[in-house]
């Protein structure tokens, strides 16, 4: 049998600029992230939209209305763009808050976990996904996507 293994390649090798080559990318792309957290955007998309001396890297529009905040990022996930994440969700006012990053360490998961259960409702809920490249020998990248941690409607439902 002629098998080959699946090989991670680092996002880098196809997008040597998170701002300028992946952000506009992820912008044009954002049905990956439909699919996988089964959500429909409107195509109001924005890249790199002020909040005050910062920048968000995505915003979005779901149909139904809710304002989506997403954090882009190479590499491991860190506090750093956590704490960016959350002040551009607090400056636009976000219902949703989407972190993209190639891995996410056991203390980034567990702090969105927490934010989700202590978050009041149905906003602002909180995603971590894991995005990264793949080959199958000398194939083309394939893209990777894995939602890491999503909200929890059931307990939250619990909850109340």
């Amino acid at each position: 049998a002629n098998i080959t293994r699946i090989s991670k390649i680092p996002i880098r090798e196809e997008f040597p600029n998170e701002e300028y080559d992946f952000t506009p990318w992820l912008e044009k792309n954002l049905h990956y992230i439909e699919e996988e957290l089964h959500l429909e955007f409107t195509d109001d998309v924005l890249t790199e939209v002020p909040v005050g001396r910062y920048s968000c890297d995505v915003l979005a529009e779901t149909v139904d209305g809710k304002k989506v905040v997403i954090e882009n990022m190479f590499g491991k996930a860190d506090h750093d763009h956590l704490g960016k994440m959350l002040t551009y969700a607090a400056g636009l006012n976000a219902d949703m808050l989407i972190w993209i990053a190639e891995e996410f360490r056991d203390e980034e998961i567990e702090t969105i976990k927490w934010l989700n259960s202590i978050s009041p409702e149905e906003s602002p809920v909180f995603f971590a996904v894991q995005i990264g490249l793949i080959k199958i020998g000398t194939s083309e990248s394939g893209l990777n996507i894995k939602t890491v941690v999503q909200p929890d409607k059931w307990s939250k439902n619990v909850i109340k």
